[in-house]
């Protein structure tokens, strides 16, 4: 497939550089979501559950990796900007993947709420801060987790960086009237 039939933008491949990579388009098994014009950029990682996918069909792109993805308008430079910005940074371990994990009534874990963060955020603040300064602090964000608990995942390019940290659930605070006093 020719990449500029394919509507990949010779910057998008720039910001790839050297690491192998697959183009797939709406015709292949499991990417029909792409339609007739849409194509994915898969960009292979040695851990490939933590591949990075750049979708790009008509009218935008979509940069995933992990549960974290993001959608920006295709046409429109600043956009093309913030996709290159966060393929670069995603290579080369200055933007990660920050999610919440939560477990449902089965006690699988389940993805609540994803995020973006830069290194140095990941590194130096709380899951419930990495939230708030991303701006999806109330988007799907589970709101029982002081009763479950879960756990936070934090993904990089190099899964040696990656982490998962426990959440632990609190103990119930009584209200003044469950209180018994004798």
């Amino acid at each position: 497939m020719a990449m500029e039939r394919a509507g990949i933008d010779a910057q998008i491949l720039r910001a790839i550089g050297q690491n192998p990579y697959s183009v797939h388009d709406g015709s292949e098994e499991g990417y029909s979501y792409l339609g007739a014009s849409g194509v994915c950029i898969e960009v292979l990682n040695e851990n490939d559950e933590l591949n990075l996918y750049i979708d790009i069909d008509h009218d935008e792109y979509m940069v995933s990796f992990d549960v974290f993805h993001e959608h920006l308008p295709v046409g429109d430079s600043q956009a093309l900007q913030e996709v290159l910005e966060l393929i670069d940074g995603i290579l080369h371990n200055r933007i990660c993947a920050v999610s919440v994990w939560c477990p449902n009534s089965s006690g699988e874990m389940v993805w609540k709420a994803s995020a973006c963060a830069s290194a140095d955020q990941a590194a130096g603040s709380s899951w419930a801060d990495l939230f708030d300064l991303s701006g999806s602090g109330n988007r799907r964000f589970p709101s029982d987790i002081s009763a479950t608990g879960g756990e936070e995942r934090i993904r990089f390019w190099d899964a040696s960086l990656c982490k998962t940290i426990p959440i632990a659930k609190e103990a119930k605070r009584h209200s003044k009237w469950q209180i018994k006093f004798r």
